[in-house]
């Protein structure tokens, strides 16, 4: 999984061990009243202990990002609070460059999807994939009017249906800190049937080629298909751009019900069903 470490672009970095992080992540999500036995517990565990090492932006709403960020930051470096820049008008690239060029390792940047340059904002993302960048945005929906090619450069999580996580909360838990080096990330060739699913499923909701074909690199087994889609695409069809994701996919209404070892019908039907 792991190779040389080149001189230019900074490579990603992630946990040595990521089964401590995940446990320590664990402690601070339960600590905002999460529930260990709800459905959904574990898959979150796993699929963010993925996404936040990826070397690209965490798109999400800012109120559910707020405390998710706080866990994360209190879990990995041992502090809740989070290096925010706050979208103004007059603010350059330089200045936000200045921010990510700091020591920081991880950095918020609110309300700026929509109201700034992205293309600008990608390129910038890129030389700094060292870091753990969380985009915030007020409104899921402000998502609707970006161009959906942006979705190949940042991991869009949607939690909002968690309800410790909508509300501000203190959080009590110990600070813990994990040790972290650089790796070149490596991403799995081998086909298997889950990508197939997934694929059938995202040309049915109408996702770009690039964007299907990007994704699918990440799907290696079921649990990792459930995780894209309880808290990404569906959610992404539903509060984005409204619609109902089982009304256009034949693949994902088969899927629910008839597999989805880790998709529960129960826990869809209470989150997305009409």
């Amino acid at each position: 999984y792991y190779g040389a470490i080149s001189s230019t672009i900074p490579n990603p970095i992630c946990p040595n061990d990521l089964t401590e992080f995940k446990e320590y992540l664990r402690y601070n999500l339960t600590n905002l009243g999460i529930p260990e036995n709800n459905e959904y517990f574990t898959l979150l565990l796993s699929y963010l202990s993925k996404i936040l090492f990826r070397g690209i932006p965490v798109l999400v709403n800012s109120t559910v990002g707020t405390n998710l960020m706080r866990c994360i930051s209190n879990t990995l470096i041992g502090k809740q609070a989070i290096k925010t820049i706050s979208y103004q008008p007059e603010i350059s690239l330089r200045e936000i460059n200045q921010v990510l060029n700091e020591k920081d390792r991880i950095i918020c940047l609110d309300n700026f999807i929509g109201n700034y340059n992205e293309t600008e904002l990608i390129h910038l993302f890129e030389n700094h994939r060292d870091k753990i960048i969380f985009l915030t945005v007020v409104y899921d929906r402000t998502l609707y009017y970006l161009s959906n090619e942006f979705l190949r450069y940042c991991n869009y999580i949607n939690v909002n249906r968690i309800a410790p996580l909508t509300y501000a909360q203190q959080l009590s838990e110990s600070p813990s800190t994990v040790v972290e080096h650089s790796y070149i990330p490596q991403i799995t060739q081998t086909k298997n049937r889950f990508q197939d699913i997934f694929r059938e499923i995202l040309n049915e909701l109408e996702y770009p080629p690039s964007i299907i074909e990007n994704k699918c690199l990440f799907i290696n087994d079921e649990e990792e298909l459930c995780q894209e889609l309880i808290f990404n695409i569906i959610p992404y069809c539903t509060d984005v751009i409204k619609i109902n994701p089982l009304n256009l996919s034949e693949h994902l209404s088969r899927y629910i019900e008839k597999n989805g070892q880790f998709l529960q019908n129960r826990l869809f039907m209470r989150w997305f069903g009409k």
